[in-house]
C-alpha cells in the first residue's frame, strides 16, 4: 500500500486534481465491490453494457477506507473555491461497462454533467492500455438533454485526457462535461469498473 500522491492540473477550461493510490485498501475496496447487485441502465443496449451499482457507507462492514477524509482533501486541493462538504461520504455510485460494439471507435459515450459541486472518479479495474481512461470535454459539448449517449469523434470535444490506472482518481467540477473513454479491445471482454463519489448539492 503506497502513500496518496495528488497534483493539481489546470486544464484550458477547468481545475482538476489527479490522485494515485487513493483507497487505502485498493484490493479490499474491489471484493466488497464485487459483492453488490448490479443493475443496467436505462441506455443499457447492445453498443454498450451500461450497468450500476452502490456502495453505502452506512451498512455495518461497508466503511470506505479514505486514506484521508475525502472532504479535507478536495478543500486542501482546491485552495480558495472551499465549498461545503458532509464529512463523510455516504455513497459510493459503482459503473460496470462492457463494450459490445464498434461504435466506440467512431463516437463519444455518454458526455454528462453531474449534479452538485465536485466529482470524484476512481479506476478500479487492474491494469488499462495507453488509450483507455476518462475525458473531460469542452463545455459546449453536451446540448439539452444533459446527456447524449453518442456523439461523434469528428468533433474536436475533449479537453484533457486522462489515462486509466488502477487506483487513479480525478477530481473535478461536476458541471463539466465529462465521461468514459476507450480505445483499445480491452473492455469488450472485461468489465471496465469505476467509483464515483458526488460532493456538495
Amino acid at each position: 500500500m503506497g502513500s496518496c500522491e495528488e497534483r493539481v492540473i489546470k486544464t484550458n477550461t477547468t481545475t482538476i486534481a489527479v490522485l494515485e493510490n487513493f483507497w487505502a485498501d485498493f484490493d479490499a475496496v474491489k471484493a466488497e465491490l464485487e459483492k453488490l447487485p448490479i443493475a443496467p441502465t436505462a441506455y443499457n443496449d447492445q453498443d454498450m453494457e451500461d450497468y450500476r451499482s452502490a456502495w453505502v457507507s452506512t451498512i455495518p462492514g461497508q466503511e470506505l477506507p479514505f486514506q484521508e477524509p475525502l472532504d479535507s482533501k478536495i478543500l486542501r486541493m482546491f485552495a480558495g473555491n472551499t465549498p461545503f462538504f458532509p464529512a463523510l461520504c455516504p455513497k459510493v455510485n459503482v459503473n460496470w461497462n462492457r463494450v459490445g460494439s464498434d461504435r466506440i471507435k467512431n463516437d463519444f459515450y455518454n458526455i454528462h454533467k453531474d449534479r452538485g459541486r465536485y466529482t470524484t472518479v476512481v479506476f478500479m479495474n487492474d491494469a488499462y492500455e495507453d488509450t483507455d481512461g476518462f475525458n473531460l470535454y469542452y463545455p459546449s459539448s453536451v446540448p439539452e438533454p444533459e446527456h447524449t449517449y453518442w456523439f461523434g469523434r469528428e468533433h474536436n470535444l475533449a479537453d484533457c485526457f486522462v489515462r486509466g490506472v488502477p487506483n487513479r482518481a480525478v477530481i473535478f467540477p461536476s458541471y463539466v462535461p465529462h465521461g468514459m473513454e476507450i480505445r483499445s479491445q480491452r473492455f469488450r471482454d472485461e468489465w471496465r469498473c469505476t467509483c464515483a463519489i458526488f460532493h456538495g448539492d
